[in-house]
C-alpha cells in the first residue's frame, strides 16, 4: 500500500471533485499530513474518497469549502479509518466535516469543530457501519432550510458511540447535536 507522511495538501481547487485530494481504488496509509484551505465545486474539497480503503493518522483536515458535499472528505463506498485526526472549520451544503454514502468508518481520538453546513454540520453518514471512540463533535451547524444535524446527521447508518462528547452544536431544524433516521 502506497504510504504518504509529513505532507501539506494546501490552497488547492477544482471545479469538480477532490480539491486537495482524490482517492479512487486504493489503500493508502497517510500519516501527519494537512489537508487545509483547498476548495472545489463539487465533493469533497479536502479530500474526495471512492471506493478505497485507507487510514489516516495525526492528519488534519481545516478550513476547506465546496458548494455540494463533504467540505473535509466526502467519500463513497469502501472504508476509513481515522486516528488523532481534526476535522476543524470546513464549509459545505451536505457535510460539513465529512459526508459519505455507503462507507464503513472508524474515528478514534478524532475532534470535529466548527463544521457548518445545511444538513449534517459535523458530519453527513448515509448507510455504512460507523465507529466513534473517544471523539468530539463539538460546536458545528447545521443552518438553512430543512437544517438537520448540526453535530451529526446518521440516515440509514449503524452506529456505535463510546466515551465521546457532542457539545454546543446547533440545527434550526432538528437534531442539535445528533439526528438518527
Amino acid at each position: 500500500a502506497p504510504s504518504i507522511t509529513d505532507c501539506a495538501v494546501m490552497f488547492n481547487g477544482g471545479t469538480g471533485s477532490g480539491g486537495g485530494m482524490t482517492l479512487t481504488g486504493s489503500s493508502p496509509v497517510i500519516i501527519n499530513c494537512t489537508f487545509d484551505q483547498n476548495a472545489c465545486f463539487e465533493n469533497g474539497s479536502g479530500l474526495n474518497f471512492a471506493n478505497s480503503n485507507a487510514s489516516f493518522q495525526s492528519c488534519s483536515f481545516s478550513e476547506n469549502v465546496t458548494f455540494e458535499s463533504g467540505g473535509g472528505i466526502h467519500a463513497e463506498g469502501g472504508s476509513m479509518s481515522l486516528l488523532n485526526c481534526q476535522i476543524d472549520g470546513n464549509i459545505s451544503v451536505s457535510g460539513g466535516g465529512v459526508n459519505a454514502a455507503g462507507t464503513d468508518f472508524s474515528f478514534e481520538n478524532c475532534t470535529f469543530n466548527s463544521n457548518e453546513a445545511q444538513v449534517g454540520g459535523g458530519l453527513n453518514l448515509q448507510s455504512g457501519s460507523q465507529m466513534f471512540v473517544n471523539c468530539v463533535i463539538s460546536d458545528n451547524t447545521a443552518s438553512g432550510p430543512q437544517s438537520e444535524g448540526g453535530g451529526a446527521r446518521l440516515r440509514f447508518a449503524t452506529a456505535d458511540f463510546a466515551g465521546c462528547t457532542l457539545a454546543d452544536n446547533t440545527a434550526t431544524d432538528m437534531g442539535g447535536g445528533l439526528l438518527v433516521s
